[in-house]
């Protein structure tokens, strides 16, 4: 009999666990599927629903693909060098060097952001803004939020201001220079703030969506290309130290531990020989540091070859020549 009760409690104590192991697997499929319900992926990596309202949704490929341009405008810059197609219906402007391609509504606001509010009616809503500016240098980032691939353009991005109310700015290296593409986030449209009438608002006729405005953001970036006259004809020295700074002695060329530095640059043929030399080391061995290399400008951008380097000993402290061999 006490073994019946005790088989009976021991069923009980069983059944009763996986009663709280099935329990635990429903909520955590149910926790995932909302996660990914309400998430995105961003250049490969995955993002929660407030980063992705504030940080847009990467376009679907097939979309994409699917979006026709033969109706798209063509605009050329032939001072920067590149070009690019865009919708008819956004509005295109100029203005140092910078251009900017918006797309407003008619929607009466206090301000395109919530956190921002200056206290005017305004009669018109922004629901698209980009802008494309090449910039002198190659300008990184201090840290970055993604990569961004899209036709020829490949860079990295960031993210900045408060949730929906920022902007995503891109950096794609070209040559000598980086072009900067800034694109708004749109708060009005993101659903990210309750205090717009998200729905109304997308019932205006030409209002664009989050997910439009991806779409037409991926696809002009994939109809952009750099036309002939961005082509580099001169290499710089502030491009030899950007390209070598993880070969040299020191990534400037001046105020080291040295008492000069020189970078000669001939072009020879479609290559430029470059030799960069510090002199008068603050070392008892050493007296001087010489690289030397060959680099080429292929399609839009700087490549270094291999990288040589020897060195010049003190008197009295080896070879007096430039020479792999090392000093005493």
């Amino acid at each position: 009999m006490k073994n019946n009760q005790y088989i009976r409690q021991a069923q009980y104590k069983k059944g009763f666990a996986k009663m709280w192991i099935i329990l635990g697997l429903v909520i955590i499929l149910v926790i995932g599927f909302v996660v990914v319900l309400r998430g995105c992926w961003i250049s490969g990596k995955f993002y929660f629903h407030s980063t992705c309202n504030a940080r847009g949704v990467i376009g679907d490929p097939i979309l994409l693909e699917q979006t026709s341009t033969a109706d798209w405008k063509t605009y050329k810059n032939e001072k920067s060098g590149f070009e690019f197609q865009y919708p008819e219906n956004l509005k295109l402007s100029e203005s140092n060097g910078k251009v900017t391609l918006s797309h407003s509504i008619p929607y009466e606001n206090r301000g395109e952001c919530d956190m921002t509010a200056d206290g005017k009616t305004y009669s018109t809503l922004t629901d698209f803004k980009l802008s494309f500016e090449k910039r002198t240098g190659n300008l990184t980032f201090e840290y970055t939020d993604g990569e961004y691939n899209q036709g020829g353009l490949k860079g990295s991005m960031q993210y900045t201001g408060a949730e929906g109310c920022g902007e995503l700015i891109y950096y794609f290296p070209v040559g000598d220079s980086t072009l900067v593409v800034k694109r708004d986030a749109i708060q009005a449209t993101s659903g990210i703030s309750t205090v717009w009438e998200r729905e109304k608002i997308l019932a205006i006729s030409g209002a664009i969506s989050k997910e439009e405005s991806q779409r037409i953001f991926d696809k002009i970036l994939s109809t952009f290309k750099f036309t002939k006259s961005v082509i580099q004809s001169e290499l710089t020295k502030e491009t030899v130290l950007s390209l070598l700074k993880g070969d040299l002695f020191d990534s400037k060329c001046g105020g080291g531990e040295y008492k000069s530095c020189k970078i000669d640059i001939t072009k020879v043929s479609s290559d430029w020989l470059v030799t960069v030399t510090y002199d008068g080391l603050y070392d008892d061995s050493v007296k001087a540091i010489r690289y030397k290399t060959a680099i080429t400008y292929q399609d839009g951008k700087w490549i270094s070859g291999n990288v040589s380097k020897t060195q010049q000993c003190w008197p009295n402290r080896g070879h007096q020549d430039f020479s792999s061999e090392l000093c005493v």
